[in-house]
């Protein structure tokens, strides 16, 4: 058996009595039962990416339940300002991520725990959060863009068959002056 290495697994659950972190038997079954599971789902096509990716991170959960509460609240926001938008999985993801920085800094401010991490980790947190939360609000004014472009072709494809049905060439000519008025009108604005 010279030159094969031989897999370890380390799976570290809890801390133990005598201080050192150990993972029972049972830990170890059940998580191996739950990886089946998931790929089971995603194999079956159950899977629902948006279940898992939108979860707040466990340890935030565990340490008080308005964390979860809050995560849950500020994903439901996001996804709320980004509604109508075609939203790619990076941009779910990104809701995702703005969501748990938001609340990790949130536990973080209340657990005074900046000072014992220092400065430049708080600095950092904060700017990282602030540069995901410039790129949200450009996709979104991207997206608005495409939305409302898209809404005036149709407009404007409807009032074209609209005049169409016009047979006195005068009132058409008329009402077609009115309406490239009124949208050069809108569209300056």
């Amino acid at each position: 058996m010279a030159g094969r290495l031989r897999p370890r697994i380390l799976l570290v659950r809890r801390l133990g009595t005598d201080g050192k972190y150990v993972a029972s038997l049972d830990d170890l079954a059940a998580d191996f039962q739950r990886r089946a599971q998931d790929h089971a789902a995603v194999s079956a096509g159950e899977f629902n990416y948006e279940d898992e990716i939108f979860r707040v991170p466990r340890h935030l959960a565990e340490a008080e339940p308005r964390y979860a509460a809050m995560h849950e609240e500020m994903v439901r926001r996001l996804r709320q300002e980004a509604y109508g938008l075609n939203m790619s999985t990076v941009q779910n993801l990104l809701i995702a991520r703005i969501a748990s920085e938001y609340v990790l800094m949130t536990y973080n401010d209340d657990l005074d725990r900046w000072r014992y991490l220092g400065t430049n980790a708080e600095k950092d947190a904060r700017a990282n959060w602030r540069s995901l939360v410039v790129e949200f609000n450009r996709m979104l004014t991207a997206g608005e863009d495409k939305r409302r472009d898209a809404l005036m072709a149709a407009m404007q494809e409807i009032l074209v068959d609209g005049l169409a049905l016009i047979e006195d060439r005068d009132v058409r000519a008329e009402l077609r002056t009115f309406y490239l008025d009124k949208f050069t009108t809108i569209g300056e604005s």
